[in-house]
């Protein structure tokens, strides 16, 4: 059972950075490292970065099955960084993982706002028009992203969920045909 949190407690002070608990549900280390730097990029000195892996499942989550057991080692991985975590812990985690696996049981354990990358992901589209629409990596996402939707209550405002082949791993490298896939794929959206 979660506690009820403290505004004391769970509140920064002025004078030190903002903790951030970023918690990638793949086991691939390198994209860890990648989003670790892309949010100490995007916050400079205004935040501290704390950026996990999960220690065990799939290098990357493409179906729900893999989504399963990554549930699993996001909620281990979120419990050891919070058990070791020097002064009183975090102020805020981000679930760096499109799927989100395990979401409702990290909200669950903390006492700190949770979010996910499609949620925020969605949220901030909406701000932007009256519909969004999703470009992904791998077969079985649509239909993943849509029971996700559906949970958000905002399922009448998806475009469409356009999925390219292959998986997100594919891409990393960036190379001129990944990016004019990807760029085929925004078009189309």
């Amino acid at each position: 059972m979660s506690a009820v949190p403290q505004a004391a407690a769970t509140e920064p002070s002025l004078s030190a950075p903002y903790r951030l608990l970023v918690v990638n549900g793949n086991t691939t280390s390198e994209l860890t490292s990648s989003l670790a730097s892309q949010a100490e990029a995007f916050y400079g000195d205004m935040v501290r970065i704390h950026a996990v892996t999960a220690g065990f499942g799939p290098a990357y989550i493409a179906s729900r099955a893999e989504a399963a057991v990554a549930a699993h080692a996001v909620l281990d991985v979120v419990e050891r960084a919070t058990g070791e975590a020097p002064d009183g812990g975090f102020d805020a985690c981000l679930l760096a993982c499109f799927g989100e696996p395990g979401i409702g049981a990290v909200r669950e354990r903390l006492d700190v706002p949770v979010v996910g990358m499609a949620e925020a992901s969605i949220l901030s589209a909406m701000q932007r028009g009256d519909r969004y629409a999703i470009v992904t990596v791998g077969q079985r996402w649509p239909g993943m992203l849509r029971e996700q939707i559906r949970q958000l209550g905002l399922e009448s405002r998806c475009a469409g969920i356009l999925a390219l082949p292959g998986n997100a791993l594919d891409y990393v490298s960036r190379s001129a045909e990944s990016a004019l896939h990807v760029s085929r794929a925004l078009d189309a959206a």
